[in-house]
C-alpha cells in the first residue's frame, strides 16, 4: 500500500505541476513601455522590472509632474503617484502603439537604451 500511496502523490504532484505550467504560459506577459513617450504637453519617462514600472513624468504647464511607480495587472498598468488617484488605471493598446495615462494618449518617441 506504501507504494501506490508514493504512485498516487507523484501522479497528482505531475497533475499539478501540468496545470501550472499551462496557466503559467496562459498569463499575459507585462508589455514593454519602457522609453520615452509623448503627447502635445508632457512627456514620460518610463523603465520596467518585470511587472513593475517606474515612470518620471514632465508635465512643466500641467499637474501630472512627478514620479509614478506601476504594477501591470489585468491588462491595466495600476500606479501611486501624485495624481494617480484622480487618473485611475492606465492602459497600453498595442494595435495603436499608444499608451492611456491618465486619460491622455501618449506615442512612444524613443525605446530605451
Amino acid at each position: 500500500m506504501p507504494v501506490r500511496g508514493l504512485a498516487g502523490r507523484r501522479g497528482a504532484m505531475a497533475a499539478m505541476l501540468a496545470v501550472l505550467t499551462v496557466l503559467a504560459a496562459c498569463t499575459p506577459r507585462p508589455p514593454d513601455l519602457a522609453g520615452v513617450w509623448k503627447n502635445n504637453h508632457a512627456t514620460l519617462t518610463i523603465t520596467q522590472d518585470g511587472k513593475a514600472y517606474q515612470i518620471q513624468v514632465a508635465d512643466p504647464q500641467g499637474l501630472l509632474g512627478g514620479a509614478y511607480q506601476g504594477i501591470f495587472e489585468r491588462a491595466r498598468l495600476n500606479m501611486t503617484g501624485p495624481m494617480a488617484s484622480l487618473c485611475g488605471p492606465s492602459k497600453y493598446e498595442e494595435r495603436e502603439l499608444t499608451l492611456y495615462f491618465c486619460n491622455e494618449a501618449y506615442q512612444r518617441v524613443k525605446p530605451p537604451g
